[in-house]
């Protein structure tokens, strides 16, 4: 049997509209991910009912603003402030739904990806914002399952630059809800402004040259079932 330049082609086509007709690989799963559309309401909303407050922003002590004298929003034209809430951190969380994945995910090594952008003003140095993401069974806070992620940087006392802290790694299996986060730490505040913009999570999945190669090892299998030979 010969295997044709025909069908090398037709098995590369199908890899690549089964890569077109797929969720894009950096889809990012946050609603209203830079403060421009949407209410806040408080955290204690969010935590204590995923389902209802889903996909909305909860805060401890925050606003959306535009740009406040020398901090312009890294996009569009609005950013969330947060300030000092008298505790440790100051923090801002929003509920995902995740079933959708529940395949990937249960089958083992779907991964992550979360990031926010920061800033402060210029009497902040040395101010620290970042990332946390959790995982839950269910739609609620008693249904968390492994270890959440974090990660933190420290920022300059330039508004003019904003600085990305990101995290990323494997999902747990079980998961169907994440509960994300963004934070900055308050005594190195100093009393001053937190502005957080652009945040961004996403679920990798298989890429075009992942479905290449598959059909690559496809093809290779059958050439050499039936002895290499090609037309």
């Amino acid at each position: 049997m010969k295997i044709s330049m025909n069908q090398v082609l037709g098995c590369t086509s199908l890899a690549l509209l089964i890569a077109a007709a797929a969720p894009s690989a950096q889809a990012n799963l946050l609603s209203d991910p830079g403060f421009e559309t949407n209410t806040l309401t408080t955290i204690a909303n969010v935590l204590g009912d995923f389902v209802t407050y889903k996909g909305q922003w909860g805060v401890e002590n925050a606003v959306i603003t535009g740009t406040v004298g020398a901090v312009v929003p890294f996009q569009g034209i609005k950013m969330l402030a947060m300030l000092d809430d008298g505790l440790i951190t100051t923090q801002s969380a929003q509920t995902i739904d995740v079933t959708s994945y529940a395949s990937d995910i249960d089958a083992g090594g779907a991964k992550f990806q979360l990031s926010a952008f920061f800033n402060t003003d210029f009497e902040t140095a040395g101010a620290i914002g970042g990332v946390i993401l959790q995982f839950f069974s269910g739609s609620s806070y008693s249904t968390q399952v492994g270890s959440f992620a974090s990660g933190n940087i420290t920022l300059d006392d330039n508004p003019l630059t904003w600085q990305q802290s990101s995290i990323h790694g494997f999902i747990p299996v079980g998961t169907r809800w994440f509960v994300a986060q963004v934070l900055c730490d308050d005594a190195s505040l100093q009393g001053h402004t937190c502005y957080v913009d652009a945040t961004d999570l996403s679920i990798p999945e298989p890429t075009t040259m992942s479905l290449l190669v598959i059909s690559g090892l496809f093809l290779r299998r059958r050439l050499r079932r039936f002895g290499g030979q090609s037309a």
